[in-house]
């Protein structure tokens, strides 16, 4: 499964929880241009990716996955709690 998959969003949300989604895969996140808080722990994601769009991210929550890889962080300048 991946995001678009699970819902649709809008893409004023300041906050999205997605815990227990079964998300394979982290993609299809761009229209999200004000999210600040966004939740994905326990899902089936194994590598970080496509989120160098999420500038106004100040939350990431991702542990009880089964990352192996982190790819594109380093845009996410506003990041004060993650992994």
């Amino acid at each position: 499964l991946t995001v678009n998959d699970i819902i649709d969003i809008d893409p004023e949300t300041l906050e999205l929880d997605l815990n227990h989604g079964r998300i394979g895969k982290l993609q299809n996140l761009e229209p999200l241009t004000q999210i600040e808080r966004l939740y994905l722990r326990w899902n089936l994601i194994t590598k970080i990716e496509n989120v160098s769009t999420l500038v106004t991210l100040k939350e990431l929550e991702l542990y009880d996955n089964q990352i192996s890889k982190i790819e594109n962080l380093e845009a996410l300048v506003n990041l004060e709690y993650g992994i």
